[in-house]
């Protein structure tokens, strides 16, 4: 995620650990004063890379590789 210039990064594991939990999908990142977020970057396992922005802040979207669009899933802050 890009956002005024600052990129932050998260790796998702999607599997199972030994305790029966993964790690969660949803990913959280601070924007500080950014008024938007400029790109989102997602490299699938696949080895496919997609870029989706800008998108608006203190929102929740759905990122499906292959697709085009990005979904905006109800959110309350």
């Amino acid at each position: 995620m890009t956002a005024n210039g600052t990129t932050q990064l998260r790796e998702v594991k999607a599997g199972r650990s030994h305790n029966g939990m993964g790690s969660t999908l949803i990913q959280h990142f601070g924007l500080s004063i950014a008024a938007t977020v400029d790109t989102v970057t997602v490299r699938w396992p696949s080895g496919t890379t997609q870029s989706h922005g800008p998108l608006e802040p203190d929102g929740l979207y759905r990122i499906v590789e292959g697709a085009q669009d990005v979904e905006s899933l109800a959110w309350t802050p």
